[in-house]
């Protein structure tokens, strides 16, 4: 298995999210590749210096770090890739319970839903939680199927991911792969997450107001398009 992480400007955080990875029972992940957005604040450099293969990242978008860490794993082998977030609000240590239905053949994706643990109810500002909402029920409208949230912590197998032909390199990334799972009725798995606070750097999206009014349009357009 083979862990992806978009970063951009996450040196803070990413220190303590791989050395989380590393904690992890032995088996579960054989390498972690950082996708780098073009930080200015040495992520980079943290990232090799915590163990990991580091992708520059050629295109811009949450979606293109993604898929060029994912390609990079593809190229390493590996069989199943999980996607987390760099900033420590995953938290590294629901890894195994996630992989498991992945690994067992029972899921075909499984999505790590966050839930608000105690003291965190403001972790996420109000309208991305009303934006992740608002998409998740267009969702069930379109495919009569439910997901209650399009989180970053998510598992597949490889030949999963390839056939769903993703396309979209922007915010709507997560939202096309959840989608396009739905809609050819692909089984689908929730592990409910504990969110926790980022532990440095600032949010790129949910964090400013203006940047998540973008990435809800292009949620909602994403949404619409993958359920055709």
């Amino acid at each position: 298995m083979v862990a992806v992480i978009p970063a951009w400007n996450e040196a803070v955080a990413l220190r303590t999210v791989l050395e989380e990875l590393a904690r992890l029972p032995t088996g579960t992940l054989y390498r972690v590749i950082v996708a780098d957005g073009g930080s200015s604040d040495g992520t980079p450099e943290v990232a090799r210096a915590g163990g990991a293969d580091v992708v520059a990242q050629q295109r811009r978008g949450y979606g293109a770090a993604c898929w060029e860490g994912f390609a990079r794993a593809r190229q390493l082998g590996a069989d199943v890739v999980v996607f987390l977030d760099g900033d420590g609000s995953d938290p590294p240590g629901a890894l195994p319970a996630l992989l498991a239905p992945v690994l067992l053949g029972e899921v075909d994706l499984a999505l790590g839903a966050r839930r608000a643990s105690r003291g965190s109810a403001g972790m996420l500002p109000w309208h991305a939680r009303l934006g992740n909402t608002l998409v998740c029920a267009l969702l069930r409208w379109r495919t009569s199927r439910r997901v209650t949230d399009l989180p970053s912590m998510k598992a597949a197998r490889v030949a999963t991911l390839e056939a769903l032909e993703l396309r979209e390199m922007g915010y709507g990334w997560t939202t096309e792969m959840i989608a396009r799972s739905l809609a050819r009725g692909l089984r689908i798995s929730e592990l409910p997450v504990s969110v926790r606070p980022r532990l440095g750097g600032t949010s790129k999206v949910s964090g400013n107001l203006i940047a998540s009014v973008r990435a809800a349009y292009a949620l909602v357009r994403v949404a619409i398009q993958a359920t055709r």
